[in-house]
């Protein structure tokens, strides 16, 4: 895993605006360039958010992972994508892993890793309850998920 940088902005938008990415998401609609780039710069400077790219042995960007950290619960939520060429290959289960590992030595040791998935994304449910992740709350739209 690597941070993720300035460089990385075209990267994220294309992944972003992936259809199977925007069917699995909370909003469906493409992201124009513009919000992606405002969200991406101020993504850049939060002391809260943490973005990690993973690239495999050759360097190609294979996915990133995202965590958003509320210190008043102490929960890091997380979401992640995988590129379409390297989707149903296991990378998913891996991210998650390197990314929660990087976390503890990052985050209170308090806290709490979630996940919000939509209930129709059985791909996702199945790759973070792998992962080690339970259900927590069930919603008519979306599940959350923590990790055990």
């Amino acid at each position: 895993l690597r941070n993720v940088g300035p460089e990385d902005k075209d990267l994220m938008f294309w992944w972003v605006n992936d259809q199977s990415v925007r069917e699995s998401s909370f909003s469906r609609h493409p992201i124009s360039f513009s919000d992606h780039s405002q969200w991406f710069d101020q993504s850049l400077i939060l002391n809260n958010r943490y973005i990690f790219i993973a690239d495999d042995e050759y360097g190609c960007p294979i996915g990133q992972i995202r965590f958003d950290y509320t210190s008043s619960t102490a929960t890091a939520l997380i979401d992640i994508s995988i590129d379409r060429a390297f989707r149903r290959l296991g990378y998913g289960l891996k991210l998650i892993q390197l990314g929660i590992a990087q976390m503890i030595k990052i985050l209170p040791s308090n806290t709490v890793f979630c996940a919000e998935i939509l209930v129709s994304n059985a791909s996702s449910t199945k790759t973070f309850l792998r992962a080690g992740f339970i259900l927590s709350k069930h919603s008519e739209d979306f599940n959350t998920y923590v990790y055990q």
